[in-house]
């Protein structure tokens, strides 16, 4: 990599190359800061949460709704945020969000009681539900069209960093102070980010007279939650559960009522009219498939490393943590790309090394070295980095300046939809090998579950290669000379 090439990774060049104004740098800076800290806060639960369940006396199951919950609000929030861009100034909405944050971590690291770490989550879940879908709008923007592959790829990069450092900051507060700790020391970050954006961020944008349509918010909230929860129980019951597939139905038929509202109304909670993009909708089933393969990873892998292999949950952690460095790392260089050669080159070279990688963990035994297993992952991070930061620029790039917000919108929320159907198939996958062994916890059970979800994972990732094959092009965009007149007034 030459120096020019060097030069163009670094985020301050970036903003001077893309003749952003002092104003909007720091406006940029905040606001990535801002989702760096909720990215932050989502990782470092996990470690805590042992210590949690001991001292509040609460079991696995309960203790898992600390996960669970912040999932469920945060993809209801992510509609409703649409309709608060248009209504709000970007500095009210994201001083709300830190406000928010900051109310949910000093409940939870007050915590007396398990449902007050409930309600901090939540708070914390409607601020992070805030933010992903106003920093994507407003990074797509403020930055020119030939320079927002390399402003995703410094959102993807803070976004892979959080995870990288979480959940080793996590174990080592619990371990020296105490998990009240944990969520006590993030609190006055989102303070610090509050009181900088009050004086950084103007009125971003154009304000408009909308009125929320109480009606879908009970129908996207109704589906979106039934489906989540549903989809939830139904992996954990083996795919026989008749109260969850009840429940999954119900879901999808709130959600049905809540598409074709949007359709009708003159002005949707969710402008699902984007979908008629051709681009727009590519990306978005790309990304669906994507989602839907990829997130049970994590789990299936550290089950295999410390139930099958045999090692500590620290070796495991280590395993995952150059991956997570890696992934970050190539956002940046997978936004570059796309602003040079377009999305097919990065995203068909993504798709190509998660096919490889999925094919290689499907081939694992009880004998595999751990150097081989650090590789595949380490392939599987990079190519994640270069399918997901290219396609979630192309979606969102080719949209009209005025849809920029609403593509977010839709765009997360189909992400975290397809995530919870695609974990709870994959689980079920896994519950399904496994019941077939007389001790299903044995280490040929676990073992054939691996298999049989990494073959299954492996065939998504097939299906994305050749999805992006075919649909995946390197048309330029002309949204700047065709939309210029419907572009937010830049600060």
């Amino acid at each position: 990599m030459n120096t020019t090439e060097i030069r163009g990774i670094s985020h301050m060049s970036l903003f001077k190359d893309a003749q952003l104004t002092r104003k909007q740098a720091i406006m940029i800076t905040v606001l990535v800061a801002g989702v760096f800290i909720s990215v932050l806060n989502q990782t470092i639960v996990s470690p805590a949460l042992p210590s949690i369940m001991s001292e509040l006396g609460v079991n696995v199951s309960q203790g898992q709704w600390l996960l669970s919950v912040f999932t469920l609000v945060m993809a209801l929030m992510i509609p409703v945020t649409a309709f608060l861009l248009d209504r709000f100034p970007v500095r009210t909405l994201f001083i709300s969000a830190m406000t928010l944050f900051t109310a949910g971590s000093l409940l939870l690291a007050w915590g007396p009681t398990f449902p007050v770490l409930i309600l901090g989550r939540i708070l914390q879940a409607i601020s992070s539900g805030m933010l992903t879908p106003v920093i994507m709008s407003i990074l797509m923007w403020v930055f020119p069209i030939g320079f927002r592959g390399r402003a995703m790829g410094l959102y993807s990069l803070v976004v892979a960093c959080a995870p990288a450092i979480g959940p080793a900051y996590s174990g080592i507060m619990v371990d020296v102070l105490s998990w009240h700790f944990v969520f006590l020391s993030t609190a006055p970050l989102a303070v610090i980010m509050a009181i900088i954006a009050f004086f950084a961020i103007d009125g971003f944008g154009e304000r408009k007279n909308v009125t929320l349509d109480k009606l879908s918010v009970i129908l996207s909230t109704l589906g979106l939650g039934s489906l989540l929860y549903g989809c939830s129980t139904i992996g954990s019951a083996g795919g026989q559960h008749l109260e969850s597939v009840v429940t999954i139905a119900g879901g999808l038929a709130a959600l049905a009522w809540f598409g074709i509202r949007q359709l009708r109304l003159k002005e949707p909670v969710l402008e699902l009219r984007v979908l008629k993009n051709r681009n727009f909708l590519s990306a978005s089933v790309i990304i669906m498939l994507f989602q839907a393969g990829i997130l049970v990873l994590s789990v299936i892998l550290s089950i295999y490393i410390q139930t099958i292999l045999g090692y500590s949950a620290t070796v495991t952690g280590l395993v995952f943590l150059p991956g997570a460095v890696l992934m970050a790392a190539m956002s940046m260089v997978s936004g570059r790309l796309f602003d040079r050669h377009g999305p097919r080159r990065p995203v068909l070279i993504g798709a190509a090394a998660l096919t490889i990688a999925m094919l290689c963990f499907a081939m694992l035994d009880t004998g595999t070295p751990l150097p081989l297993i650090f590789v595949i992952y380490v392939i599987f991070s990079a190519g994640i980095a270069l399918l997901n930061t290219p396609l979630s620029t192309w979606a969102l790039n080719s949209l009209d300046f005025r849809e920029i917000h609403h593509g977010s919108a839709v765009l997360n929320t189909l992400r975290q939809a397809a995530g919870a159907i695609g974990t709870a198939v994959l689980v079920t996958v896994m519950s399904i090998a496994m019941s077939a062994y007389p001790d299903p916890d044995s280490i040929a059970a676990n073992m054939a579950g691996f298999t049989a979800t990494s073959i299954f994972m492996a065939a998504i990732m097939i299906a994305i290669f050749v999805a992006s094959f075919i649909l995946v092009r390197d048309r330029r965009e002309t949204l700047d000379a065709r939309a210029g007149s419907t572009r937010p007034d830049k600060v």
